[in-house]
């Protein structure tokens, strides 16, 4: 069994997003405290490992996720999440929790057009579609964020939101999904984003914006020709 880099951080990301959930007064509890996540999410290890190499070899485009989101829509029906699918075409609102405040995860699904050149059993089956940004670790992290969470609902102060928002590549999937309310209600909302240069094992983070996006503009200029 191999211990990728990106599965190590998919179990650190996956604990991380699920104490995002937890209050002062419930970290003291047992079960929530930071040994308490780290230990179960590192019990979930060979789970999480086979959701990222099956998410893996269907990697689609954006809008295109058909495949991707059947697959996600029936990992949250096991775990018992009620969830609303086809926003945006192929993402998915899951909810844990109930009342305020209102905090969101979020994961993107979509590939990239690229070859795959890995030598891996779990190897993209689309050619010349691949998950080289690491969406498929994004998707299994909100996963496992998810199983963790479920398992503490009813400790819950407020509602957890799941997003897999499609079409993070291209095309605007993050519009098209607010526009269809994923973030009503919502007061604050984090998705995490796998980093090769950050050592194993840690998160980084600040205050503000930590990485960058990528926009479309006209633009119209008027002049004498000749």
């Amino acid at each position: 069994m191999v211990t990728s880099r990106r599965m190590r951080l998919v179990t650190t990301a996956c604990v991380a997003l699920a104490a995002l959930t937890v209050t002062p007064a419930q970290a003291v509890e047992a079960a929530l405290t930071t040994a308490g996540l780290v230990a179960e999410a590192r019990s979930l290890f060979l789970w999480l490992q086979q959701h990222r190499r099956e998410l893996h070899k269907m990697p689609e485009l954006a809008f295109d996720e058909t495949r991707t989101s059947a697959y996600l829509q029936r990992e949250l029906k096991a775990l018992d999440i009620p969830f609303r699918a086809g926003v945006a075409g192929t993402g998915i609102i899951a909810t844990l929790g109930s009342g305020s405040p209102r905090v969101a995860l979020r994961s993107d699904i979509d590939a990239l057009p690229i070859k795959e050149a890995n030598d891996v059993e779990y190897i993209s089956r689309f050619p010349g579609r691949m998950h080289a940004c690491g969406h498929d670790a994004h998707m299994t992290m909100l996963l496992g964020a998810a199983r963790l969470l479920k398992q503490r609902e009813g400790d819950l102060k407020g509602t957890v939101v799941l997003l897999f928002q499609p079409a993070e590549e291209s095309r605007g999937g993050a519009q098209d999904m607010i526009d269809e309310g994923a973030l009503e209600g919502v007061s604050a909302i984090s998705g995490i984003h796998v980093w090769p240069d950050t050592p194993s094992g840690t998160i980084t983070t600040k205050v503000g914006t930590i990485m960058a996006a990528s926009d479309r503009f006209n633009i119209t200029v008027s002049g004498a020709g000749g």
